[in-house]
């Protein structure tokens, strides 16, 4: 009888035992499901789509090796970097209290964006989810995967602070603002460069490359000027990488047509590429309001001394620094003799 006994005990010990397994796991694969918001190889992301509940949304696109902006301009690689190491790390930190389980939920509700996750350009998405704010302490941020109510706060790893802002929705923001970037060997792929100097006409030239490492200068009257071979070679390499500073949003249309129109331009610099790619920048002052004056002296000045408005292929105006192009845009006198750019 008490081998029987002990029987049942053991077969009902084993039952419970498979019951409590059971439902661990079940438990267990639900929480994952609900958890699921890294994305472990992100080399197979080729889109990521994200709209925030302003109506502002942006496309990423990767073609190749570079990401585009709505098919427009190319992302910053660096926005990019970043915005994909998130997706590969992101942890869940802690869930959201029960307590305040419907005000988060409500908060998403309200202001979150939503991110879409191509891989291998598919037209269904492999992953969706909405980022939140911050919580409390800033050391996470809300977030919820698509058809789930259960949201979590979710973090980097030995990062402190909060993730929304890599998912940005401003367009301008994600904008790579380079103008020139040929490191290293690719100077070469430099077919011709002009300067126009529109206050004097007479500094302004032009460097043909006419055989590989071996230039032309002229002046725009199309007369070969001697030049010191050194000072030109350090000229073109200026050229390895140009960015502009910011775009320009915050004047109207109507105030930079004005501007443009009844302003003379300063520089207008052209590059063109053996592959036949040309970009044209031209310059003008950007105008200080009235009652400016130079810290050091005191005098009145009209012009901001740091800063300039330039037109990229007659379309997009940004804002550039003299501290950059003033080493682009030298004299033609300048490369007659032996000297350093500095």
């Amino acid at each position: 009888m008490k081998k029987f006994v002990s029987k049942l005990v053991l077969v009902a010990l084993l039952i419970g035992l498979t019951v409590y397994l059971y439902n661990t796991n079940s438990k267990s694969t639900i929480k994952e499901q609900l958890t699921d918001f890294a994305v472990k190889d992100t080399a197979s992301i080729t889109k990521i789509f994200m709209a925030d509940k302003n109506n502002q949304q942006i496309t990423l696109t990767k073609t190749g090796n570079i990401w585009m902006v709505d098919n427009e301009f190319k992302a910053k690689p660096d926005m990019m970097e970043t915005l994909l190491k998130t997706m590969l790390l992101l942890k869940v930190r802690s869930p959201v209290p029960k307590p305040m389980h419907n005000n988060v939920v409500k908060r998403l509700a309200a202001s979150s964006i939503k991110i879409e996750i191509y891989n291998n350009d598919e037209s269904t998405p492999s992953k969706v989810y909405f980022v939140g704010g911050p919580n409390a302490d800033h050391t996470g941020t809300f977030m919820l995967l698509n058809n789930s109510s259960v949201p979590f706060v979710l973090h980097l790893e030995g990062h402190y602070g909060f993730l929304d802002t890599r998912y940005s929705t401003d367009k301008l923001a994600w904008r790579d603002n380079y103008i020139w970037q040929f490191p290293g060997e690719s100077l070469k792929n430099i077919k011709q460069i002009s300067v126009a100097n529109h206050l004097i006409p007479k500094e302004s030239f032009i460097i043909n490359q006419t055989k590989e490492n071996e230039y032309e200068l002229t002046d725009f009257n199309g007369n070969i000027k001697p030049y010191d071979n050194g000072f030109l070679l350090n000229y073109i390499k200026q050229f390895e990488n140009v960015a502009y500073e910011e775009y320009e949003e915050m004047k109207t249309a109507k105030y930079m047509d004005s501007l443009m129109t009844s302003t003379p331009k300063i520089f207008t610099l052209e590059l063109s590429t053996m592959k036949g790619e040309t970009t044209t920048i031209s310059i003008w002052h950007k105008p200080l309001k009235d009652g400016a004056v130079d810290l050091v002296t005191g005098t009145p000045i009209t012009n901001d001394v740091n800063r300039f408005y330039a037109l990229i292929n007659n379309k997009d105006i940004v804002i550039a620094q003299y501290y950059t192009f003033d080493a682009l845009t030298l004299k033609a006198s300048q490369f007659s003799a032996p000297q350093a750019i500095k």
